[in-house]
C-alpha cells in the first residue's frame, strides 16, 4: 500500500498539477503571486500533516490516519501546481542572456541537491524524531514567503530587457507598460526610421538578381 500511494503521489503530479501550474501562468500571469500561494499551501498542509502525524500516527484511528494521507496529496496539489512550474520558469528569466545556461544550471543543480539532502535524511529523521522532522519543510516555508515578497522582482509580463531594469540594467524602450498612444508613436517612428534607412540605401539591400547570374568573362 505504501508503494501504491507513493506511485499515484507521483502520477498525481506529472499528469494533473505540472499541466495545471502550466495552464495558470498563462491566466494568473504572476510569478511571484504563484510562489506566494503555493508556498503558503504547503505551509498549512505541512503543518496539518504534523499534527495529524503526531496525533493519529500509529493508532487505529481511519479517520485520523486517512486526513494525514489527504494532507500529503493536497500538499502536492499547492507544490506541484505553484511551485514545481514556476522554479523552471522564474530562474529562465532572471539571468541575462550570457548567463543565463550557467545561471539555470546552477540553479536546477541546487534545487536537486537540496532534494538528495532531504530525501536522504528523511528516514532518518522520521525514525529519530518523528513527526517533528516535517518542522524542516515548515521553517523553510515561513523563511521563504517573507524572502519571496520583498526580494523576488515580479518577471510575468515583462520583455528580457524589463526584466533586466528589475536587476538595474537600463532599458531602451518600455513596451509592455507603455499606454495604446505610446504604442503607436514608437510603431510610426520605427516606421519613419526603416523608410530613411531604405532611402539611404538606395533599396539596394533588398535588390535580387532574378534567373541564373552570368559568368563574367576575364
Amino acid at each position: 500500500m505504501p508503494l501504491l500511494l507513493s506511485a499515484l503521489w507521483l502520477t498525481t503530479a506529472g499528469l494533473i498539477y505540472n499541466p495545471l501550474g502550466a495552464w495558470l501562468h498563462d491566466k494568473v500571469n504572476s510569478r511571484r503571486g504563484m510562489y506566494i500561494f503555493g508556498l503558503f499551501g504547503c505551509l498549512l498542509t505541512t503543518s496539518l500533516l504534523a499534527a495529524m502525524t503526531a496525533e493519529f500516527s500509529g493508532t487505529a484511528n481511519r479517520a485520523g490516519n486517512g486526513m494525514g494521507i489527504f494532507f500529503i496529496f493536497l500538499y502536492l496539489a499547492f507544490q506541484g501546481t505553484c511551485c514545481d512550474t514556476t522554479m523552471y520558469l522564474y530562474v529562465s528569466e532572471i539571468f541575462p542572456t550570457e548567463l543565463r545556461p550557467m545561471g539555470m544550471g546552477f540553479s536546477l543543480f541546487g534545487q536537486f541537491a537540496a532534494s538528495l539532502v532531504l530525501l536522504q535524511t528523511a528516514p532518518i529523521g522520521f525514525s529519530e524524531v518523528g513527526w517533528k522532522y516535517y518542522l524542516v519543510v515548515i521553517v523553510w516555508c515561513i523563511f521563504y514567503i517573507p524572502m519571496v515578497y520583498f526580494f523576488w522582482p515580479e518577471t510575468a509580463r515583462l520583455s528580457l530587457e524589463e526584466i533586466g531594469k528589475q536587476f538595474g540594467d537600463d532599458v531602451a524602450v518600455h513596451i509592455n507598460d507603455a499606454t495604446d498612444e505610446e504604442k503607436r508613436i514608437l510603431e510610426q517612428q520605427l516606421k519613419d526610421a526603416d523608410l530613411v534607412h531604405q532611402k539611404g540605401d538606395g533599396f539596394h539591400s533588398s535588390y535580387r538578381p532574378v534567373g541564373r547570374p552570368k559568368r563574367l568573362k576575364h
